[in-house]
């Protein structure tokens, strides 16, 4: 006996499990989570590599562009092919404000030169040393402030949590970064002086 089974209901196919629901909603989840993290790795390991070499490039900037102006200032004193240390250094503290900014630092060059070097000078290269300390000295300061703001720029990168946090991941700052290398030129007593919060003046030897 033969029966009809052109009614019979066919068995559901069955959905794949890599097309389910259950597997599908986890697995963009999963790949849209990756790509959040790989690209802020990427992100902030550039930001990372940027930020320290920009600064180290700074740093390196400002101490050539000193050494150009220490020796405009030996070239403005006619002592250019002179090296010696404390000549030098006597122009690096003006240049750098050690000296005030009233023209001392030209004083204090030439006093040195004059003592050491005892020779007749024209007034006029007292102030052809003048004007090219003043000049160099805000050079050298706008520089310098240009190094501190990068330098805060990044620290803040390091300190708040969500751009610290990628940057640690990333492995930064470097072991061989180090902040305080980078802090500004500061006048003799500066320091000293915000600490005590008295302005003592400024002595001229």
């Amino acid at each position: 006996m033969a029966f009809n089974t052109s009614n019979t209901p066919s068995a559901p196919k069955k959905t794949p499990f890599y097309l389910s629901a259950g597997f599908l909603i986890p697995l963009v989840l999963v790949l849209f989570l990756g790509w959040i993290g790989i690209s802020n790795f990427l992100k902030y390991q550039e930001v990372g590599v940027k930020s320290e070499n920009t600064i180290g490039a700074m740093y390196q900037s400002n101490q050539s562009f000193m050494g150009q102006q220490v020796l405009k200032v030996k070239e403005a004193l006619g002592v250019a092919k002179l090296n010696n240390e404390g000549l030098e250094k006597v122009i690096r503290s003006a240049l750098e404000g050690r000296y005030g900014n009233d023209g001392q630092g030209a004083k204090q060059a030439m006093l040195w030169v004059q003592e050491n070097y005892p020779a007749k000078y024209d007034p006029q290269l007292f102030v052809n040393v003048q004007q090219t300390i003043l000049s160099g000295r805000t050079d050298f300061q706008a520089r310098q402030e240009l190094l501190i703001d990068r330098v805060r720029v990044y620290k803040d990168q390091t300190e708040i949590f969500w751009p610290s946090l990628w940057l640690r991941l990333a492995g930064f700052p470097r072991a061989t970064f180090n902040f305080d290398t980078y802090k500004p030129v500061l006048a003799e007593g500066t320091e000293e002086m915000f600490k005590r919060k008295v302005d003592t003046g400024i002595e001229i030897k």
